[in-house]
């Protein structure tokens, strides 16, 4: 706490790097010393015009609370906020105008981040999703909800989630929709929270990723609400049981091998039989392109369209699979 008149109607300010075009949010308790004492809050470039932002006028019986928004003007790359004593309820400038909890700052920014515990999986394995969350704003950062969207390919257990520095508020989850939410303690400037998820792959996929959110508010302030979205890594879930294709190996109906990263399926006995080249083998849709009228694709080669697979009987480029008979149907 302060006080702002001491041989006068004083002043108390800072000047601090800025932004032009920034929104800051700014805050302070004031309170009279022997009774009604006034005080102004202005903003303005150091030496340059100041700007009064409000009148603080109080008794001596509570602290009154006073906050706003201050947008940096163009070119103002220094920013001077001050406090003025106006008057005091003796006439006295040597006493009064109490000064408390002043805050002048950027509002908070919520970075999210999300990784996996293992970058592949095998179907019915577990694995975590450790979400990370820092505040590198200025505000205190509030209300914190936290939306996860889960693909289908990954089950979670309502109720386990793990936090190491964090109080997590009441958890919500929907299975229909699978969407997690949960709420975050308030999160200080730099301020971070990590949070583990165990997760279980339930069924193949060559890469899938959650979809992180985050709703949050500045402390004190309620008339913004922020949204923030994840950088999320992605986890492959590959089939329980498979080896590496081999030329020398026999393969009966319904193994399963992988081949240049991919995974494929025996239609039947199989010896030496190149799992890209024969139609021996038949890919798993999941390692399966899409097809693009701008890639090149070579005899042999299979591709997704709209939900089906297609040959090449020969190279081809933009060729609509379903318009062209340089495309075989497969299924």
């Amino acid at each position: 706490m302060v006080e702002l008149n001491a041989s006068g109607n004083d002043a108390l300010y800072q000047d601090i790097a800025t932004t032009p075009g920034v929104k800051v949010r700014w805050q302070a308790a004031h309170k009279g010393r022997l009774g009604v004492d006034t005080a102004v809050v202005e903003f303005g470039a150091p030496n340059g015009k100041m700007v009064q932002q409000s009148e603080m006028k109080d008794g001596k019986w509570g602290w009154g609370v006073y906050k706003g928004e201050y947008i940096i003007p163009e070119d103002q790359t220094t920013t001077r906020f001050q406090f003025r004593a106006v008057s005091t309820a003796t006439g006295s400038v040597g006493a009064g105008n109490y000064l408390d909890d002043v805050q002048f700052s950027t509002q908070s920014i919520l970075q999210l981040t999300g990784s996996f515990s293992a970058n592949s999986i095998e179907v019915n394995q577990d694995v975590d999703y450790n979400l990370h969350i820092v505040n590198v704003g200025g505000m205190t950062a509030e209300k914190n909800q936290i939306t996860i969207k889960l693909p289908s390919h990954l089950a979670y257990t309502p109720g386990t989630i793990d936090t190491e520095n964090i109080v997590a508020g009441t958890q919500k989850y929907n299975p229909s929709t699978q969407e997690l939410t949960f709420e975050v303690k308030a999160l200080n400037k730099d301020a971070t929270a990590d949070i583990k998820i165990p997760l279980k792959g339930t069924s193949i996929t060559n890469s899938v990723a959650p979809s992180t959110s985050a709703t949050y508010s500045d402390q004190n302030f309620n008339d913004d609400t922020y949204l923030a979205t994840g950088n999320d890594d992605s986890v492959t879930i590959t089939p329980a049981s498979w080896s590496d294709w081999s030329p020398t190996e026999v393969y009966m109906t319904g193994d399963v091998v992988r081949y240049d990263n991919k995974y494929y399926t025996a239609k039947w006995w199989s010896l030496g039989d190149n799992p890209n080249e024969s139609e021996v083998w038949q890919i798993m849709n999941e390692w399966m392109e899409e097809w693009h009228p701008l890639k090149g694709y070579n005899v042999g080669e299979k591709v997704l369209f709209e939900g089906k697979i297609y040959q090449a009987k020969w190279w081809s480029q933009g060729e609509q699979p379903d318009k062209s008979t340089i495309w075989a149907l497969v299924q």
